[in-house]
């Protein structure tokens, strides 16, 4: 009788352990999606703005300086990481921008753990190409892009 007493005592624990579980990764999980949309509408619209060209939408939404590691723009005769966002634009936003047809390659849209940016993450098969946009104020900026061998 002890037994199946100590049987149905732990059947009902684990019932209920489960349940609550559950909801809460029910929760998290709406969560985890409506975050994701921030971060995706944060990159897409981005994007969008260097497909069309839109400088006064890649201005307003980018930090003044841009930190390009690999954009090597040959500027004055040297070489450096940091450029003002409008010098980007208006000269080099081809170094800037993904590979034609990327798309097929972003890996990932998702903010850091503490979300003070937002990392954008393409694989390809030798390198990993990242963008940064980091929060301003109420909200993120592009502020570099780095690729990663």
């Amino acid at each position: 009788m002890m037994n199946r007493r100590h049987f149905f005592s732990v059947l009902s624990s684990a019932i209920l352990l489960f349940s609550c579980g559950s909801q809460a990764l029910k929760h998290d999980t709406k969560k985890d999606n409506e975050i994701n949309e921030v971060e995706n509408k944060i990159w897409f619209d981005f994007k969008s703005a260097i497909d069309k060209r839109d400088s006064n939408y890649f201005l307003n939404n980018s930090l003044d300086t841009i930190h390009c590691v690999d954009c090597v723009l040959d500027v004055d005769k040297r070489i450096d990481e940091n450029y003002s966002a409008k010098f980007l634009f208006e000269k080099h936003l081809d170094e800037v921008s993904p590979p034609k047809n990327a798309d097929r390659n972003l890996h990932s849209v998702s903010f850091s753990d503490d979300s003070s940016k937002v990392i954008v993450d393409y694989v390809f098969p030798n390198s990993n190409l990242f963008y940064f946009f980091v929060k301003d104020g109420e909200k993120y900026k592009f502020s570099e892009r780095i690729s990663v061998p």
